[in-house]
């Protein structure tokens, strides 16, 4: 049996698809663990915990987020205790951001409820599978990269 053409708008919809896939089971995984107070703050804790304290406008390039969005969040996670922010010795107007203990081990949960996720989506895939896919990806992102240059 021949394979239809897939059209780029099928294909997009299917990595949308993917994408609402994984928050609907990202969300489900959060609201079983204590985790989901600060939602959506896994990539900044990790960021921290990996590079340590760092000027809040170097995170928010990180993030690729404005710094004024940057705020909103590290005020929830200073109030849940996850972060400090203290200002610069040098440059009193920059904000210091670093991880706490508590901020370190709830890195750790995120990130091991995403390996579980992880494991999930690519179990149905092989070894050769996931390289291709992987190179595929990079490739969209590269040629994206190089349109925003």
């Amino acid at each position: 049996m021949e394979k239809k053409p897939i059209n780029d708008m099928e294909l997009l919809f299917e990595i949308l698809r993917i994408n609402r896939a994984y928050k609907r089971i990202r969300h489900g995984a959060a609201e079983s663990s204590e985790n989901q107070a600060i939602h959506g703050s896994g990539r900044l804790l990790r960021n921290l915990a990996d590079h340590g304290e760092m000027p809040q406008k170097e995170l928010a390039e990180r993030l690729e987020i404005r710094p004024q969005s940057l705020t909103g969040i590290l005020v929830k996670l200073e109030e849940a205790g996850y972060i400090t922010r203290t200002r610069g010795v040098n440059d009193k107007r920059e904000q210091l951001v670093s991880i706490t203990p508590e901020g370190r081990k709830c890195s750790r949960r995120i990130e091991k409820i995403r390996k579980e996720i992880a494991g999930r989506f690519f179990a149905v895939l092989n070894e050769e599978e996931k390289q291709t896919l992987s190179e595929l990806l990079v490739k969209i992102w590269d040629s994206l990269e190089e349109e925003d240059a």
